[in-house]
């Protein structure tokens, strides 16, 4: 069983720097640093206070950098002992960029929810860590570097909070800086355990890159990324961790892929579907690099579901105006697409009232689907399973879907099926449920059909009771 092991941040005291072991704070919910962030811009940490427009829910943007062997530079840094060297070798056996790629790629998954931009690594200076001739674009906002801390025992990495050189002193290019101990074994995929304690190079990455951005610890325990005790691989943001990101740079748009700030066809929809891997097709990532181009909701597989979200942020390209392809339908729409059912044989057909659909989603608790009965109608990506029907695409369709169904439902029985039950008519659109109708078999019509047909026995009632009244005179 692997150990717990401590994390560490460094931050700074009113006594100036100082480290900060790794005790759980008690406070629950995300913790962010109230002092620093990362402005948009090359090497531009500044402070920030707690409200908008200069606070939280403002975006950022940060470059990294590889440091090279040399020791930490003047003081206030003269208490961290070197020799630094690079993180590229960390990872045995060695392969050539691996440990960039999977630091990067954890960058990358901050970038997803938040408003925070990664621009890629950058050439280093080569200059010591903390060394005050290390400004300007000589190095990245955060660099990363490796460094022997305490042996085999207690901590594993380190990371700088952002900040300034009011904060750091002159040059403040040890803001953001992440160090990762030597001593360690780093693996690249959770699943190679051939040592007892080896650690994932992309969890602590993922852990230290919180903290350079502005996160502080979680309650121990709390199962996020953001946690201050290493319990195994954890690749993918908690909800926690991404209200916190979102807390400091605000949310990004859903299904904005290429992170430009709107959801178009080119940059976004089309990417998604080229990614597409259908629900939970992934057990998990390889060697850092998760799915992140279409995953819109952050379960680490690219589906229908995806798409549809993408689909009801459609904006086009920021240049073109607003409105894009199609503008949204009201729920109660009467042109919403029908659902029909066919309670003697199962068979559901789709807009048979001739609206056009992109896409929509069908779920159920209870594997009931008869996923090799399936017809795709959608030129696009396919789900079939026996919880999920589902589909998606750039051209509309409409027509039977098969005979998917169980048999025998009314319409409180196919209401009752349906977990997820939503259309997407156009690009920009709302998601909508389907109307639901029941035909064959024991047919139960729609509820506004329902509710005609209870007015008119009702006025049936009234005018026979009228007549009976007139005869009685």
């Amino acid at each position: 069983m692997i150990q717990k092991r401590h994390l560490r941040t460094v931050t700074l005291l009113t006594i100036g720097m100082a480290l900060c072991l790794l005790a759980s704070p008690a406070a629950q919910g995300f913790e962010f640093f109230n002092n620093a962030k990362w402005e948009p811009g090359l090497n531009s940490g500044s402070i920030f206070v707690g409200t908008p427009p200069n606070g939280p829910e403002a975006p950022g943007a940060a470059s990294w950098s590889a440091g090279a062997s040399g020791l930490f530079g003047d003081p206030p840094f003269a208490n961290f002992t070197g020799p630094t060297t690079d993180i590229e070798f960390l990872i045995t056996p060695a392969v050539d960029g691996l440990e960039y790629a999977i630091f990067d790629a954890a960058f990358e998954v901050w970038t997803e929810p938040a408003r925070i931009d990664n621009l890629g690594q950058v050439a280093d200076s080569g200059a010591n860590f903390g060394a005050l001739d290390a400004v300007g674009g000589h190095v990245g906002d955060i660099r990363v570097g490796a460094i022997s801390f305490d042996g085999t025992a207690n901590k594993l990495a380190q990371a700088f909070q952002p900040g300034t050189e009011a904060m750091y002193g002159a040059g403040g290019s040890i803001a953001g800086d992440i160090h990762f101990d030597l001593d360690e074994v780093w693996i690249d995929d959770p699943l190679d355990d051939a040592v007892v304690q080896d650690y994932d190079f992309f969890t602590i990455a993922l852990h230290e890159l919180g903290h350079a951005l502005g996160l502080d610890h979680v309650a121990q325990g709390s199962g996020t990324v953001m946690d201050p005790f290493y319990t195994g691989s954890r690749r993918v943001l908690a909800a926690d961790d991404i209200a916190g990101i979102r807390a400091i740079y605000g949310a990004r748009m859903q299904g904005d892929i290429d992170k430009d700030d709107d959801v178009d066809i080119g940059g976004d929809i089309l990417p998604l579907f080229s990614n597409f891997t259908g629900p939970n097709s992934v057990s998990g990532p390889t060697f850092g690099m998760r799915l992140v181009d279409g995953d819109v909701d952050f379960d680490d597989d690219v589906d229908v579901t995806d798409a549809l979200l993408a689909f009801s942020n459609f904006t086009g390209p920021l240049d073109e105006g607003e409105g894009g392809l199609g503008g949204p339908a009201a729920a109660g729409d009467p042109n919403i697409p029908d659902l029909i059912y066919d309670a003697t044989t199962g068979e559901v057909v789709l807009d048979s009232d001739g609206s056009s659909i992109i896409g929509y989603s069908l779920q159920n608790a209870t594997n009931s689907f008869l996923p090799g009965a399936h017809t795709p109608i959608l030129a696009g990506v396919t789900t079939a399973l026996t919880s999920q029907i589902e589909e998606a695409a750039l051209a509309p369709g409409s027509g039977s879907i098969g005979l998917v169904f169980p048999t025998g439902l009314d319409l409180a029985g196919l209401s009752a099926l349906l977990t997820v039950n939503q259309v997407s008519r156009s690009l920009g659109a709302p998601l909508v449920p389907f109307d639901l109708v029941v035909v064959g078999g024991a047919p139960v019509p729609e509820p506004t059909t329902l509710l005609l047909a209870a007015l008119g026995v009702v006025g049936l009632v009234a005018l026979s009771r009228r007549r009976l009244r007139r005869r009685a005179r």
